[in-house]
C-alpha cells in the first residue's frame, strides 16, 4: 500500500485531531465544571486572528471567518482538513 504525502497530510490531521480529543478530556477531567473544555482556532493568537477579523470587517468573508476562528472546535478543524486531504489522496494519483 503506497501512502502518497496528502494521504499522509490527511492521517496527520486525524491524529492531531485524536490529541486535542484527549487534551480537552483531560483539561475538563481536572477542572472543577462538568463542562468539556473547547479549544477553538482563536486560543492559539487571539490578538492574530482578532486582528484578521478587524480587517476583514465589511467582507463577505468576515462572517465566515468569525465562525471559524472563534466559534467551531479545533478538532472539527483537524477532521475536516484530514477528511480533504484524505479525499485529494484518493482523487490525486501519481
Amino acid at each position: 500500500m503506497d501512502l502518497d504525502n496528502f494521504t499522509l497530510t490527511g492521517i496527520g490531521f486525524w491524529v492531531a485531531s485524536l490529541f486535542v480529543i484527549v487534551f480537552q478530556g483531560i483539561a475538563s477531567a481536572m477542572g472543577k465544571g462538568e463542562e468539556m473544555t473547547h479549544l477553538l482556532l482563536c486560543d492559539l493568537g487571539y490578538d492574530f486572528f482578532e486582528s484578521l477579523s478587524e480587517k476583514l470587517a465589511g467582507s463577505f468573508l468576515e462572517g465566515p471567518f468569525d465562525y471559524i476562528a472563534f466559534d467551531l472546535s479545533l478538532f472539527i478543524i483537524f477532521m475536516i482538513l484530514g477528511t480533504i486531504f484524505l479525499i485529494l489522496g484518493m482523487l490525486i494519483k501519481d
